[in-house]
């Protein structure tokens, strides 16, 4: 029987974050543990990690997961195209701003 994949949280989701901003020995972990994991909607999980990550950290993440990503796929206008058909957008779309808002 397949399990059922779950809908990340918003703490889940930025500690990841964390992770991957973390030492290389943090980020392999994060790394691991993220490709295992059994999130829903790991395409658009995928460019928001990227969004909130940046320089070396995003590189590592890329790698670390062996995600096909161009910068013009990080665009918001491309994550929310992704997003809006999706049943928990409402978690997406949170940590999407959250992302924004610490970008300012």
């Amino acid at each position: 029987m397949e399990k059922s994949k779950k809908i990340i949280t918003i703490d889940e989701f930025f500690s990841f974050v964390e992770m991957f901003k973390g030492s290389e020995e943090d980020q392999a972990l994060a790394a691991e543990i993220y490709k295992n994991a059994e999130y829903k909607d790991k395409d658009i999980l995928d460019r928001l990690i990227c969004k909130a990550l940046v320089f070396g950290d995003r590189d590592s993440f890329i790698k670390g997961v062996s995600m096909p990503i161009t910068i013009s796929t990080l665009y918001t206008k491309n994550i929310v195209a992704l997003i809006e058909p999706r049943k928990a957008m409402n978690i997406y779309l949170d940590i999407l701003f959250k992302i924004i808002k610490k970008d300012e």
